[in-house]
């Protein structure tokens, strides 16, 4: 029995769309001249503020990796149009997240209430593999999609500083961008705690510089070389870089004014 030819062409264009339809959607970087440049509302601004801040690429993360005018311009568009696309998707995700947590949280009221039911209890580890899940997705969502697109715009050096600013972001800088062990961050916070209880107690400029002179001296002992290097990089950098990085949100994310309602003609 013969078997029918199929065409050569027909055979490849199933292949290439099989092969498509494989790949995660990609975020395109836009061209100068294709950059949005109508205002965004309010709330838009905030929601994207909050998967920067999540990506650690808010202003102070973008400030910390010294990154370009023009990287943060692309980093910025990025996200917003990642964000007005990807909106309805996003906000189903954030969904399932919130409706694990009240079901946990209502698992531990139950509990904590009573009476006691011994099938709640039961569930309750249920409810936290559940919240732990769609946290993860939601995360790997992120992170596949919005988080890829920024990682091409960075150098080697500040991908790998991102997830760590994305990991601290209650922090001050410039420890949210060190992977400080714990002993670490506890001699840190004494050694704050110190320095502030000598400067309420001093009583002149000498005796509040003495007490910045025995700060720097236990940042010494606490910080590695390479941590105290980035700390020093930092400071240099942070006055022309958040100069940078404030110029690339006025002309990407520009915020809508609402006009001001006409007052009422004087008597």
């Amino acid at each position: 029995m013969k078997l029918a030819r199929i065409p050569v062409v027909w055979l490849v264009g199933v292949v290439v769309m099989l092969c498509a339809s494989a790949l995660p959607e990609l975020v395109p970087v836009a061209r100068a001249d294709e950059r949005p440049s109508q205002p965004v509302n309010e709330a838009t601004f905030d929601r994207i503020g909050q998967l920067r801040a999540k990506l650690g690429v808010d202003d102070e993360a973008l400030v910390a990796m010294n990154v370009s005018q023009q990287q943060a311009l692309d980093i910025l568009t990025a996200c917003r149009q990642w964000c007005e696309t990807n909106s309805a998707t996003c906000r189903q995700r954030e969904l399932e997240v919130v409706h694990a947590q009240r079901a946990l949280r209502e698992t531990q009221r139950r509990i904590r209430v009573g009476p006691r039911d011994q099938e709640v209890i039961q569930s309750l580890r249920q409810r936290q593999a559940d919240l732990d899940r769609a946290r993860s997705s939601y995360d790997a969502y992120l992170g596949d999609s919005l988080g890829a697109a920024i990682d091409r715009l960075l150098t080697a050096e500040q991908r790998a500083l991102r997830p760590v600013l994305a990991a601290n972001p209650d922090e001050r800088m410039p420890y949210r961008a060190m992977t400080l062990t714990d002993e670490q961050s506890r001699a840190l916070k004494t050694a704050y705690r110190r320095y502030r209880h000598a400067i309420r107690k001093a009583a002149g400029a000498e005796a509040r510089q003495q007490a910045r002179q025995r700060l720097d001296a236990s940042l010494e002992r606490i910080l590695t070389y390479e941590q105290q290097t980035f700390a020093q990089s930092w400071r240099e950098n942070t006055a022309s870089a958040s100069a940078r990085v404030q110029e690339a949100v006025h002309e990407a994310l520009p915020v809508a004014v609402k006009p001001e309602e006409p007052r009422p003609p004087s008597s």
